[in-house]
């Protein structure tokens, strides 16, 4: 870079941090500009506006928390009665039903067995247990 170069720079960066000094300061007065129009605003409220106003800013977000709450322990409590009702949705009479089913098929399929004498007494024996007589 040749030295011109360089200086030009320099002179656009200074010109550029005064243009930032200026804005600042102009942003500073606008925020103070507004600041006291604000207070002179809320000083020419009524009651009833003050009331409004304390309302929208804390009262309000106070009653959404809440909602937002309940709305949360709702959903969690009928996501949690979904998943018991999944996990028992096989009855006791279902359950009742297909071990009968289960000792039926059992018992015919002991039927169909051979072996000695005391085999087949055994096996009589367990078909008594298991209701198939």
């Amino acid at each position: 870079m040749k030295l011109n170069d360089v200086k030009l720079k320099i002179v656009e960066v200074n010109y550029l941090f005064d243009e930032q000094k200026k804005l600042n300061k102009e942003i500073k007065d606008c925020n103070k500009e507004i600041e006291i129009e604000a207070q002179k605003e809320l000083k020419n409220l009524s009651y009833e506006e003050i009331c409004i106003l304390l309302n929208k800013k804390w009262i309000d977000p106070i009653i959404d928390g809440i909602n937002k709450i309940i709305d949360d322990i709702i959903n969690n409590f009928c996501k949690n009665i979904e998943n018991i009702s999944n996990k028992y949705s096989q009855t006791l009479n279902d359950i009742d039903s297909e071990i009968n089913k289960v000792e039926k098929d059992l018992s015919s399929m002991i039927d169909e067995l051979t072996g000695s004498e005391y085999d087949m007494k055994g096996l009589e024996e367990l078909k008594k247990l298991i209701g198939g007589e």
